[in-house]
Order: structure tokens, then C-alpha cells, then sequence
């Protein structure tokens, strides 16, 4: 994603005009926020962490940590405002819908934007880490409920954009398609100004178009992503410097996501642009681009049935790789070149290349990776294809042994292994 906003202060009234009778200032203040954030549970630790956020007197305890939050939201919970949770707070749905119409729009805005920016502080900036799993999890259904409060275009849509984009990613990354088109659209209504106001920088509307283009793309809705990535597309190109550094990233992206929607043409003209960006810096920073751009050409001109020229991209990588400082790279691209030469009708040969694949990965990852029992179990296949049963059978056990110690003698790659096995050896 690109950078926020690093302002973070929202302008406004400090505390709602109606809070609960009875209520302290701090447990009205500590409601009036709590009703952005969804019908689900709110941490206590949020609060705290974005103390400085906050308004007094609400900042000035959140200050002392989250346990000093307990004694507002007791008597939240004391006027049937809220349930405690263990570590947070819970406002059902039909209370915080009347919370809401009792304040002004002006505090509307006020305490949906500080729920905003207490999200902002509080989510992971970079999704997908083991570490960060859980509080992902726990913020991202808050992200889409204050999200659907925000408008008009300011600093509070920005942010609440930003974040829906770290809510989709990590919903990808954590294989549920659906839930992060849902969040990537709500970042995409915000951005492109449909909830009011302009529309937001065209460096974040291009980022968050292709990434729900790649979710679009994963879901199989082909049609949808391939307009979708073309709309990307044209605003990377008319919002990034023809020079910037991101451009060529960003073709590359396109190129894999029109590559799962089927679009293979259109896959190749985005990733040879991004190839000819990186060529045009001269600058060995751009190697690693300029080789997953010359890999990825070789994958689709091998997916569009030229194999002639997929097997020439990459052995050329090939060709260029250290293989003792560049394993990982060199291991794909025999791969590649395997395919290509296996397409060709050249089985002897790509059955070297295989091997030398294998190799690299064996001796990077261990013998007991599964990435190394995928790749045996391949190795296996392409020596049966060619009537070679013995060394096939050889493959295959070893394949075995691989998935029942890493996956279990019942995992899926195991019963494959397995089969294979069988097949070669009655």
C-alpha cells in the first residue's frame, strides 16, 4: 500500500453532546467511540495504545493502560450500554445505531474518525506476518464497521481507505477470497469518492484496483478482473512518474493478475513494459525486477504454447544465475527451462534440467521440505511420461517419505505419492 497520512488528530467536539445519564465523561466518551466499531468485540488494549489520540479526560486514562479502562466500561456495562468481554467491550448493534442518531453530524464524524485513527495505530502495517495473525483478525471486522461512517473526501476516508487495503491483503493472504473483495471494495467506494467528497490520491485508487482485480481473478470472475486490472493499469500510468521506481512493480503485478484471469496477451504486454522499464535504469538495483520480469515472460510464452521461446528466456536467467548466491532464482528458472524443453519434445533433455532444479532445492531447504517432495513427485511424473519406471518408483518413494514425515501419512500430497507409486509398482 502507499504511505498514509501521518496526521492523525481529528478535529471536533471532545465528547458526545448526549452521553449516557449517569455516565462519567470518560465512559461517554469511551461509548461514543466504541459505537464505530462493530457489534463484534473491541479490545481494550486499542484504547490504550492510541491514548494520545483520544480526548481528555477518556486519553488521560486509556494513558494508565487498558485495566484502567475497566472501571468507564463497568459502568457502561451497569447501564446496559455495553457486555464485557474478556479484554474488551462489546456495544450490540441496536445501541450503538441509537447512540449514533442522538449526536449531531458533526460528532459523527468527530468519533467515527477517532475510531479510524485508533485502527490506524492499532493494525498491522504489514499483513501476513505469523506474529500479527490475531490482531488482524480482531481489527479487521472493526475496520469495516467504522469505514462504512466515514466521508467527505479528508484525511478520515484516506486513512480508512489505507486500512481496508491492509484488511483485503491480509484476507487474501489468509485464503478467504470473498471477505477481502468485500473490504477491498469499501476501501475502492471510499477512494473513488462515492461515500462524498473528492476522490483520493490516484496512487492509492491504482493500488487498491489491482489488488481487488487479483482477488476478482482468484475467485474466477474473469471478466470483472480484467477490467479491473485495466482500470489499474491507467492509473498507475497516469498518476506514476514515468521514472518511478513502483511502475514497473506495478506492471508486473497486472501481468500475474491478467495471467490468473485468462487475459495472456494482455499479461505479456503488461510484464514486457515492466521489463523494459528495469531495462531502462541501467541500475543493478533493478536485477532482481528485471529477472522475476524475463521468468515470468518464459512462464507465459510456455502458458501460450511457445515453448521455443519460453525455453530461450530462460536459459538465458539461467545462464546469468549464480547459483551459490542465487539458489532459489536459479532452481525456478531450470524449472522453466525443463518445461519448456519437456513442451518441445526434447524429454532427455529437460530431464536434466529437472534434476538440477531439484538439487538446488534439496540442498537449500533439506530433504525433508515439502517444496522438495513437489518436486520429486514432478520428477517422478516426467520419468514415467517417458516409460522409465524404475527411476519413476525411485521418485515417487522418496516423494512418500517427504509428505508422511512433513504432512502425515493422510495428507492429500501423501495419497497422490502414494498412487503414483502403486501405479509404477502393480
Amino acid at each position: 500500500m502507499t504511505e498514509q497520512p501521518d496526521e492523525v488528530r481529528v478535529e471536533g467536539p471532545s465528547r458526545p453532546s448526549a452521553p449516557p445519564e449517569g455516565a462519567s465523561d470518560e465512559a461517554g466518551q469511551l461509548l461514543a467511540v466504541a459505537v464505530f466499531l462493530g457489534a463484534q468485540g473491541v479490545p481494550l488494549w486499542l484504547f490504550a495504545e492510541g491514548h494520545d489520540l483520544l480526548p481528555p479526560p477518556l486519553g488521560s486514562v486509556a494513558a494508565a493502560g487498558a485495566g484502567a479502562l475497566s472501571a468507564p466500561l463497568r459502568e457502561l456495562v451497569e447501564l446496559g450500554f455495553a457486555a464485557e468481554e474478556e479484554d474488551g467491550m462489546r456495544v450490540p448493534a441496536a445501541t450503538s445505531a441509537v447512540v449514533r442518531d442522538s449526536m449531531s453530524g458533526v460528532e459523527r464524524s468527530r468519533f467515527a474518525g477517532l475510531a479510524v485513527a485508533l485502527l490506524d495505530r492499532g493494525f498491522p502495517e504489514r499483513v501476513g506476518r505469523q506474529e500479527d495473525i490475531g490482531r488482524s483478525e480482531t481489527l479487521g471486522p472493526a475496520v469495516e464497521a467504522a469505514a462504512a461512517h466515514v466521508s467527505g473526501g479528508g484525511a478520515s476516508t484516506a486513512r480508512a481507505a489505507h486500512l481496508l487495503g491492509r484488511v483485503g491483503s491480509f484476507h487474501a493472504l489468509s485464503g478467504r477470497p470473498e471477505d477481502a473483495r468485500r473490504a477491498l471494495a469499501l476501501g475502492i467506494r471510499l477512494a473513488e469518492g462515492e461515500a462524498g467528497g473528492e476522490p483520493l490520491e490516484g496512487t492509492l485508487r491504482a493500488v487498491l484496483a489491482d489488488e481487488h482485480a487479483a482477488v476478482l481473478a482468484e475467485l474466477e470472475h474473469g471478466e470483472e478482473a480484467r477490467r479491473e486490472a485495466s482500470r489499474a493499469l491507467e492509473l498507475a500510468e497516469s498518476f506514476l512518474p514515468g521514472d518511478s521506481p513502483q511502475l514497473p512493480v506495478f506492471l508486473l503485478n497486472v501481468g500475474r493478475t491478467l495471467r490468473t484471469a485468462g487475459d495472456l496477451d494482455g499479461a505479456r504486454a503488461a510484464v514486457a513494459a515492466a521489463l523494459e522499464r528495469t531495462e531502462e535504469t541501467h541500475s543493478p538495483a533493478a536485477r532482481p525486477l528485471e529477472v522475476e520480469a524475463r521468468l515470468a515472460l518464459a512462464e507465459l510464452a510456455l502458458a501460450a504454447g511457445d515453448a521455443a521461446e519460453a525455453e530461450r528466456a530462460a536459459a538465458e536467467v539461467l545462464a546469468g544465475a549464480d547459483e551459490e548466491a542465487e539458489p532459489a532464482l536459479a532452481a525456478r528458472a531450470a524449472w522453466i527451462r525443463a518445461d519448456a524443453l519437456r513442451e518441445a519434445g526434447e524429454p532427455e533433455r529437460a530431464t536434466e534440467f529437472y534434476r538440477r532444479s531439484l538439487a538446488l532445492d534439496t540442498r537449500r531447504y533439506g530433504e525433508g521440505h515439502t517444496g522438495v517432495g513437489q518436486k520429486t513427485l514432478g520428477l517422478g511424473l516426467h520419468l514415467e511420461e517417458m516409460g522409465r519406471a524404475e527411476e519413476a518408483r525411485q521418485a515417487y518413494e522418496r516423494a512418500l517419505a517427504i509428505f508422511e514425515a512433513a504432512l502425515g501419512p493422510d495428507s492429500e500430497p501423501a495419497g497422490v505419492a502414494r498412487q503414483c507409486l502403486g501405479r509404477v509398482s502393480g
